[in-house]
């Protein structure tokens, strides 16, 4: 399976992203203190924390407790929410309100992220696991079904196309996931996807929708984004003898990172833009290879991301 070094977070395989959401968060948020003004920049500033803390109190704090809590009882999860934290993501550029549902005895019984400007749930995890939820009642041939009725009930409106449903191992339960097209083109690792327990219980949600950009009203030709690309490669000091490319150009919405400028693949912007993604293969000495994805701007033809596969 291929893989891809230094993406963003949340490019990671989902169910890792999903369990990601309360260690790992949780971690970057330690030692880092509240944003100065309270104002989410625009772009991403070099060097800035991935995750800061902001000030939540007053009414704000009792609006996001009710929102957690209705966003409960849809979804049949018991206990009691938690005082909120809000977050500043600088990946996307969005400020997440994060709750936790807590039984009396203290015990976690589930994390819910919300959108803090439109309040809809961004994920929903569920900690902890019963011998029930193996109890096989969700089949592949309807665990889609099933997924669409926890995603209406947190308040997503289901895409019209045909999920697609493929049995998670590792978290033991049915992953539902309907692709994002944006005017029929894809925009990887976007979209919503549930998971759910054979037993029929809602193991996790998550919705990733990053705001995108206009389409180009001209397109380059896809020619010559293999091009710009080899181009680069070439100025990198990659031999052009030592480069090929089996697969033709795609088209993709993706967002820009700097991995064609500084060699990283971090964010530089939280928009999607319309690319042409162009896959190179790199032959190297002994016959081992390496694959380079680069991001071609379909309109202006720039380079405006990229990653290493392996």
């Amino acid at each position: 399976m291929t893989t891809i070094r230094g993406r963003h977070l949340r490019h990671l395989r989902p169910i890792a992203r999903v369990a990601l959401l309360v260690a790992v968060v949780g971690a970057l948020v330690a030692g880092v203190g509240h944003m100065a003004d309270g104002k989410v920049p625009d772009l991403r500033r070099p060097g800035e924390p991935l995750v800061q803390s902001m000030v939540l109190a007053g009414s704000e704090l009792d609006l996001v407790v009710g929102r957690a809590r209705a966003v409960a009882r849809a979804l049949g999860i018991p206990g009691e929410a938690d005082v909120p934290r809000r977050r500043f993501e600088a990946l996307d550029r969005s400020v997440i309100d994060e709750v936790a549902l807590r039984q009396s005895d203290g015990r976690i019984l589930a994390v819910i992220r919300l959108d803090a400007d439109r309040g809809g749930v961004r994920s929903l995890v569920r900690i902890g696991w019963s011998a029930d939820d193996d109890q096989a009642q969700i089949v592949a041939a309807t665990a889609a079904a099933a997924a669409s009725r926890y995603a209406q009930a947190a308040g997503f409106s289901t895409p019209m196309t045909v999920p697609l449903a493929d049995w998670d191992e590792t978290m033991r339960a049915w992953q539902v996931t309907w692709p994002r097209l944006i005017d029929g083109v894809p925009a990887p690792g976007e979209g919503l996807t549930v998971w759910v327990y054979r037993g029929g219980r809602l193991a996790a949600l998550r919705r990733i929708e990053t705001p995108a950009a206009s389409a180009p009203l001209l397109r380059i030709a896809a020619e010559r984004a293999q091009h710009v690309a080899i181009s680069w490669a070439i100025g990198a000091g990659i031999p052009e003898a030592a480069l090929s490319s089996s697969l033709a150009p795609t088209l993709a919405w993706v967002a820009p990172d700097d991995f064609a400028s500084r060699g990283g693949a971090d964010a530089t912007e939280a928009r999607l833009y319309l690319v042409y993604s162009i896959q190179l293969t790199i032959h190297a000495p002994g016959g081992d290879t390496r694959e380079l994805l680069l991001f071609i701007d379909a309109g202006s033809g720039a380079i405006i991301g990229g990653a290493e596969t392996v």
